[in-house]
């Protein structure tokens, strides 16, 4: 089973990092900078 994670953050950096890191442990991620997104 895939594992899901929402990131939401209004820091870019932030939010592609944990994006990278997270994606690169077998993670389904999502980034977004607000939760109105």
């Amino acid at each position: 089973m895939n594992k899901h994670i929402l990131v939401i953050d209004d820091d870019i950096g932030i939010r592609e990092s944990l994006f990278l890191v997270l994606n690169n442990a077998g993670y389904q991620v999502d980034a977004v900078e607000s939760g109105e997104q």
